[in-house]
């Protein structure tokens, strides 16, 4: 049986003639030499082995370099998009986000620092056992034999609380069960500070401590205790470059600023409201001037003076237009015998000549700021004033009174 021919069925069917399929094993190979034909720039392969490695190199064009497309183009510029947005994510990191923390902080503390702080209640001018501590100390100095020989009670000065046991048991953890009952019975403490004063001067500070709850009342602890104080300064001098700190000093010709003192003086313990407000020269209709009583005579006199707020320098004049004044008024009350307007009223009966003659000279002085406008002319003027130290506070027209109508005091 012939061998199955694929080939020679095909060739039937397609009307082509068939050849014999060749016999098995009569089929010679023929193994001959290929002619050699031109490569058409294809690398020839042919040859033995241990040929250089350029063979293979030319054969898959591992030499030829690839022309840059589109594609490899938009590649190329996203791939060094993408290592510089490293870069800056790296330089955020490592650099940037230790500045921005720390002017995070710098920013919170100023906010936490520009807040007002909390007020306490720990120390108050007012308390309700005020009485009991006064009481307490009057009755300490008035022991025989006293306890503090010459020394008197000046006034009581403040209150300190020390323990509120009602606020401790409401932030307690273990709180009783009958708890409005033990509220009730919470003891509290309070110090008073009160001030003593002797004959020579000395000062004292006496203290007393005041427990107190709801169902027991108040009561004294313990005995009064008493502290002393350091003396008052024995010098008086004053010191122009201590009195008004932070300003220029001003010195110079002081002849016209101490004659508009002095005419402030004269108006001002006038008693008389129309007086003092023409001497400021406040040209307002609908402000008073509250004087001082009147005053049988006075004497005015600069002790220091420096530069005003919103001064301007006068080169002409070399002084400065608006300035601050440390003044000293010493002031000679008339006869009290006869009476002080707006201080004391005059007795009924007339005095007799040697009663009169057998009265004291009574003066007392006073001290104040005053703010001078005009310095720099022949004729400055006092336009505001206050109590000593007062100098940063003084402004024009300051002391005037709105919207009252004051009268001038008259002897009675």
């Amino acid at each position: 049986m012939n061998d199955f021919d694929l080939n020679a069925m095909i060739q039937e069917q397609d009307g082509l003639p068939s050849r014999p399929a060749p016999e098995k094993g009569k089929e010679k190979k023929r193994r001959g030499k290929r002619s050699k034909a031109p490569s058409d720039g294809r690398p020839d392969l042919s040859g033995t082995k241990g040929k250089g490695a350029d063979i293979a190199d030319e054969f898959f064009q591992r030499d030829l370099v690839e022309e840059p497309t589109d594609t490899a183009e938009l590649y190329r510029k996203r791939q060094k998009r993408a290592k510089w947005l490293r870069v800056y994510m790296y330089a955020v990191l490592l650099f940037l986000f230790p500045i921005s923390a720390l002017v995070n902080f710098i920013h919170v503390g100023n906010t936490v620092g520009n807040q007002e702080p909390v007020e306490i209640d720990t120390t108050s001018t007012h308390s309700p056992h005020k009485a009991m501590a006064v009481q307490e100390v009057t009755d300490y100095l008035n022991q025989d034999p006293a306890p503090l020989p010459g020394v008197s009670l000046s006034g009581w000065d403040y209150v300190e609380s020390t323990s509120d046991g009602k606020l401790a048991l409401e932030n307690s953890d273990d709180q009783p069960e009958d708890f409005d009952e033990a509220l009730a019975e919470a003891i509290s403490h309070e110090t008073h500070y009160l001030s003593l004063v002797s004959e020579t001067g000395a000062l004292y500070t006496a203290s007393v401590e005041v427990a107190f709850s709801d169902t027991d009342g108040a009561w004294v602890t313990a005995p009064v205790s008493v502290t002393s104080q350091a003396p008052v300064s024995s010098d008086t001098t004053i010191a122009g470059g201590d009195t008004f700190p932070g300003r220029a000093s001003v010195s110079g010709n002081t002849t016209d600023i101490e004659s508009a003192v002095q005419n402030w003086s004269e108006s001002y313990f006038s008693a008389d409201p129309v007086r003092l407000k023409q001497a400021v020269g406040d040209g307002s209709d609908n402000t008073a001037y509250m004087p001082m009583p009147q005053a049988a005579n006075t004497e005015a006199s600069v002790n220091s003076m420096a530069v005003a707020d919103e001064a301007t320098f006068n080169e002409d004049q070399e002084q400065f237009d608006h300035v601050i004044a440390r003044v000293t008024i010493t002031v000679t009350w008339p006869d009290a015998s006869s009476g002080i307007a707006g201080l004391v009223n005059s007795p009924d009966e007339a005095s007799s000549d040697e009663e009169a003659a057998e009265s004291e000279e009574h003066v007392a002085e006073f001290s104040y700021d005053v703010l001078l406008f005009g310095a720099d002319t022949a004729t400055p003027q006092v336009v505001s004033w206050g109590p000593v130290g007062s100098s940063d506070d003084l402004a024009e027209f300051s002391n005037g009174i709105e919207y009252r109508e004051l009268q001038a005091e008259t002897e009675e």
